[in-house]
């Protein structure tokens, strides 16, 4: 069976944003998974195998290859709903700093989960 790959542009016609960030909350509110990680290889470089089980409901395994330090990888989806849970109700102002796939994902989402 070929592989299936999908992209931000093939996804974001089948889910949102806020979909996102729900799914992820609603994910936090199951059990703990059990969680195993091997890292592998310099510290600019590396080779990242993450297993996870949640009993009766799910099993995944995932595999990335981290070519800057661990301390930079950040990823919109948790980092957004980190705001919705901490940001303060009357905040009006955003900077976001940076020029790669990582900094206009994040705009994306917050556009999306903070309209006004």
């Amino acid at each position: 069976m070929p592989a299936t790959y999908l992209c931000y542009e093939d996804a974001k016609s089948v889910l949102s944003w806020p979909e996102a960030v729900d799914a992820l909350r609603q994910g936090h509110l199951l059990p703990k998974a059990d969680m195993h990680d091997l890292l592998f290889g310099p510290e600019n470089g590396m080779l990242m195998t993450r297993a996870a089980r949640i009993e009766g409901k799910a099993l995944a395994s995932k595999l990335r290859v981290c070519l800057i330090t661990m301390q930079h990888m950040v990823y919109p989806t948790p980092t957004v709903l980190g705001a919705t849970l901490l940001a303060r109700p009357d905040s009006k102002h955003l900077v976001i700093v940076g020029a790669g796939v990582v900094a206009r994902n994040l705009a994306r989402a917050y556009c999306a989960l903070f309209p006004a």
